[in-house]
């Protein structure tokens, strides 16, 4: 998936946001040269969490923190949800619609 250069999402639970990763086990594309940090930054990538209400605002400053954009939704319910974003899968999907209004015009 990672080498077709389109943006991923990921969906994740809560207590997959702040486990550690071990390169070879289940993040075969990360290595020596090509690690997380710059993995977030050069690729689109944005994560769908699932988790419990309270901890919603918690685990998206992990996001935050990362330079992600966090959208947080309904959190009034039992279960909570977030979307993080990075800025490469932000400005694909800006273009995306940026194209679909001008092909409305012509």
């Amino acid at each position: 998936m990672y080498a077709t250069g389109l943006p991923l999402m990921m969906f994740i639970t809560d207590d997959d946001c702040d486990r550690g990763f071990e390169v070879g086990e289940c993040y075969f594309v990360l290595d020596s040269e090509f690690d997380w940090f710059r993995f977030i930054r050069k690729h689109p990538l944005a994560f769908c969490v699932g988790c419990a209400a309270e901890q919603v605002s918690a685990k998206a400053e992990l996001f935050k923190e990362l330079g992600f954009a966090v959208i947080e939704e309904n959190p009034a319910a039992s279960v909570g949800s977030f979307i993080a974003r990075n800025k490469q899968f932000m400005t694909h999907f800006e273009r995306a619609l940026e194209f679909q209004e001008y092909s409305r015009r012509v």
